[in-house]
């Protein structure tokens, strides 16, 4: 992922703090979560292809939660790194 923002990285310094960390935490949730090509329950494989009783609403949230929180941290990081 790093030589794929390479070309980018001039136009990320120029953002302010809030965008740089907007942008690395949305990119580290779609490309490492949501879009990853591992089959359970909280990625849009597991959704098709798990069956029900293994893609539970609790499961699916709280698994959801955990990436959320470990993308913010991505986000603040790399925005900082960025600076």
């Amino acid at each position: 992922m790093s030589l794929v923002l390479f070309p980018v990285l001039p136009y990320l310094q120029e953002l302010t703090n809030e965008m740089q960390f907007i942008f690395m935490a949305t990119l580290m949730f779609v490309y490492a979560d949501f879009a990853s090509a591992v089959p359970f329950s909280n990625t849009i494989e597991g959704v098709v292809y798990m069956k029900k009783e293994f893609v539970e609403k609790r499961v699916f949230w709280t698994i959801q939660l955990e990436s959320i929180l470990y993308s913010a941290m991505f986000g603040l990081l790399s925005a900082w790194i960025l600076i």
